[in-house]
């Protein structure tokens, strides 16, 4: 059951306080592994999503991709590689490219997405594609004045993180239900 406000007439869940950084340390885990040689992937076999025809080839945009360090922690807590999670987004006005070539990762119910611009080799974007208001399911909530994002699935925290990496990621005990 979520929280609701006494009185009110909506079923509108009330999210949960914000995590505060000062007392939440960021996930640190060093591999000397290669993403390939940690996940047992194959680069040129890893499926992505893709809307625009790509300009190199699939090896060097998963190369990419997988030295993320939200890729790395969902992959190293039993997130799986999903192409069909890559979902569309809105586009910005002035944006000179709306989709990139991207891996998209199913942490339980939660699709994350790492997009990737293969000519600047480098990272777009890495985000949980869910919406920003509360709902009945999954949903986040953005801090813009200090970039951190966190993740609900109904009122439990899932997910707490910043452009470089993961502050919080909730165990689900190795459990991957499909959406």
């Amino acid at each position: 059951m979520g929280l609701f406000l006494p009185g009110c007439v909506t079923n509108t869940p009330v999210p949960p306080p914000l995590m505060s950084q000062a007392n939440i340390s960021t996930i640190t885990y060093q591999s000397e592994q290669s993403p390939e040689e940690e996940f047992g992937l194959t680069y040129s076999e890893v499926p992505l999503f893709l809307v625009d025809p790509i300009e190199t080839n699939i090896s060097y945009i998963a190369r990419i991709a997988l030295q993320d360090k939200h890729a790395k922690e969902l992959l190293r807590h039993g997130g799986i590689i999903d192409p069909s999670a890559g979902l569309m987004h809105s586009c910005p006005k002035l944006a000179t490219r709306c989709y990139w070539p991207t891996l998209a990762i199913r942490y339980g119910k939660i699709p994350f997405s790492i997009e990737v611009d293969e000519v600047a080799g480098n990272i777009v974007r890495a985000d949980a594609t869910v919406p920003d208001q509360p709902n009945p399911d999954k949903w986040r909530i953005r801090n813009k004045s200090t970039g951190v994002v966190s993740v609900y699935i109904n009122t439990t925290l899932i997910m707490t993180y910043n452009a470089s990496s993961f502050i919080y990621l909730k165990d689900l005990g190795g459990i991957n239900p499909p959406s």
